[in-house]
């Protein structure tokens, strides 16, 4: 579905390249753990796959990212946080219709945030920051999501009820963290990057 081949990516000052001829490639249905300690590239994997994959044939996005941190503006209600995700299916003369509306509706059912739709981003809890997070992403109607450590600030609850909502999801998905912090029996491959490069690529089913 999506790839990148032979992906080096150095950032000023640093003393090795964050990422050193990484080649990676992402199959249809696929659940994939990208795991590694801090600094290991896998923040840097996610934003290169986000930011060079092109459009599909319909000029919209075939992957969506979800960050790690809240968005910068939290004085947005749930619902217009996650009408941002439209944003690729609107033009500058085009205000969102009611298929928008509808699509929004679906992505926070599906991420379990309907509740948060009409509160503002401050007055709420991380954990629901993260399920419209998730809603934002799905609401661009990307067949992929790039996950980046999406439930890094969150209890132990709130995690697992993160995991539900996501594996409802039908969509293929690459999800950075920690290989002691992922659930069992959650991904179908596991890869591992060490120092910029992929050190192990596993297939669990």
């Amino acid at each position: 579905m999506i790839s990148c081949l032979h992906r080096t990516v150095r950032y000023p000052g640093a003393a090795r390249p964050a990422l050193d001829d990484v080649s990676f490639s992402l199959a249809a249905g696929e659940r994939v753990a990208l795991v590694g300690p801090n600094g290991a590239g896998k923040s840097t994997l996610l934003r290169e796959l986000a930011l060079t994959t092109p459009p599909g044939a319909d000029g919209l996005p075939r992957c969506a990212l979800v960050p790690p941190d809240d968005p910068a503006s939290l004085s947005l209600t749930g619902h217009d946080y996650v009408m941002l995700g439209r944003t690729p299916h609107l033009s500058a003369w085009r205000r969102p219709a009611a298929a928008d509306e509808a699509a929004v509706d679906r992505a926070l059912a599906e991420a379990g945030a309907t509740a948060f739709a009409t509160r503002r981003l401050d007055a709420i809890s991380s954990g629901e920051r993260r399920r419209l997070a998730l809603a934002c992403a799905l609401a661009t109607e990307a067949p992929v999501l790039l996950l980046d450590e999406p439930t890094v600030h969150l209890d132990a609850a709130a995690e697992t009820a993160f995991y539900a909502c996501l594996l409802k999801s039908p969509r293929t998905f690459v999800m950075s963290g920690h290989a002691n912090s992922l659930p069992a029996g959650f991904f179908t491959r596991v890869v591992r990057l060490e120092e910029g490069r992929i050190v192990s690529d596993e297939k669990l089913s």
